[in-house]
């Protein structure tokens, strides 16, 4: 076996793609958008040059020409392989000592545990071995932490399958919001760069909502550049006009039974919808006035890598919530995503408790989705004088 750097992206993309712990953060790419690192690629490799291992490393540079190495998602190899996996962590010690790493950090896709939609739970009974046998090399594990802030990647995430996907398969309430969204006059845009102002508008309302920091239109742009044939922005827009318009047919209509009506019980009922819809007339021009006749006011942006769908960020003006258009958003970039032959699409993270009051998890499960339960964060030490110390500062700091 051979270990190599600066591995060929290609054949690196190809290898994750085929691999169970494959994952679009281990991507060639994704060395690209975290620009303030520095990337690279590690590989093992056979007699024949086959892969047998491969990993994306980002490089974070410290005072005093140190480093800490973190492999996202990383790192892809057969695991049952005893003597690929001892060779490879001996290689990649020294690939780490001559970088002046401090530590490698890496986070490969362990699957913990499993709640199937219909609740029914799956442990992988061999994930105890593989953690055995990376401390056996000097690993040290992290744990199953107990905050999603504990780690740099959620350790637990909501995962569509596509054979538990469908809309006749969705819950009553959901399958109602979404005919909601469709009825209020909306459009549905699928694109690319040319949504990322809109989407970056609607991002900025989520920030405020949530009061954090995301991403800028930059950053965005980048994601979409780094994988201009497998990123796209689902953007739901909706026409004001179009439905004060049709609110206003329905005051007419409702003006007209009144005064044909004998039935005070029916006047009552008429009056009460000719208020209701006056209401929300007032609001529509209110609306119209702050954000224009068609605003965009909720979108997705997913990017596929392999056979999965990621949504990497989701936002909403929230002063459209009664419209539901977040349902419609999610619906239309998972299906989107199946049929463009996905098999899987990941929702993203959510809290490690999952508590029934969290509106994260709740939102998330109207989509079917697996709860999937990840081991967390392995460390790797490389200078065991300054490991200890620089491991408490880093977790101080995050």
């Amino acid at each position: 076996m051979k270990f190599k750097s600066q591995t060929n992206p290609k054949i690196h993309d190809d290898f994750i793609k085929n691999s169970r712990l494959g994952n679009l953060l281990n991507s060639s790419s994704w060395g690209t958008i975290k620009d303030n690192w520095v990337s690279d690629i590690v590989s093992v490799v056979d007699d024949k040059d086959e892969m047998l291992a491969s990993s994306l490393v980002l490089i974070k540079k410290l005072a005093l020409g140190k480093t800490i190495i973190y492999c996202p998602k990383g790192i892809v190899m057969d695991y049952d392989n005893l003597k690929l996996v001892s060779f490879f962590f001996k290689k990649l010690k020294e690939y780490g000592k001559n970088k002046k790493a401090i530590f490698i950090k890496f986070d490969p896709l362990f699957l913990n545990k499993a709640i199937n939609p219909d609740g029914t739970a799956f442990q992988d009974e061999f994930i105890p071995e593989y953690i055995i046998l990376l401390k056996n090399l000097g690993v040290k594990y992290q744990g199953l932490t107990s905050n999603m802030s504990d780690t740099i990647q959620p350790r637990y995430n909501a995962v569509v399958d596509k054979e538990d996907f469908s809309f006749d398969k969705l819950h009553k309430r959901t399958k109602q919001f979404i005919n909601k969204a469709k009825r209020s006059y909306t459009d549905i845009k699928i694109g690319g760069i040319e949504l990322i102002s809109d989407f970056s508008t609607l991002m900025s309302f989520t920030e405020n909502r949530k009061g954090v920091n995301l991403r800028d239109k930059a950053y965005y742009n980048k994601l979409l550049s780094s994988y201009p044939l497998s990123s796209e922005i689902t953007l739901v827009s909706i026409d004001l006009n179009k439905l004060s318009f049709e609110n206003q047919k329905m005051i007419s209509l409702n003006e007209n039974l009144l005064v044909k009506t004998q039935s005070e019980k029916k006047q009552k009922n008429y009056k009460s919808e000719i208020d209701r819809l006056t209401t929300e007339n007032n609001k529509l021009e209110k609306l119209k006035n702050e954000f224009g006749s068609t605003p965009p006011i909720a979108g997705t942006l997913t990017v596929s890598f392999g056979n999965q769908t990621e949504c990497l960020y989701a936002g909403m003006n929230d002063k459209f919530s009664s419209y539901y258009p977040s349902y419609l958003a999610w619906f239309t970039a998972i299906e989107n995503s199946f049929n463009q032959g996905k098999e899987r699409f990941n929702m993203g993270g959510i809290n490690n408790d999952l508590s029934e009051t969290d509106g994260l998890l709740k939102f998330k499960r109207n989509f079917l989705p697996t709860i999937e339960e990840y081991v967390g964060e392995f460390n790797l030490p490389v200078n065991k004088f300054l490991y200890p110390l620089t491991n408490w500062l880093y977790k101080k700091r995050k």
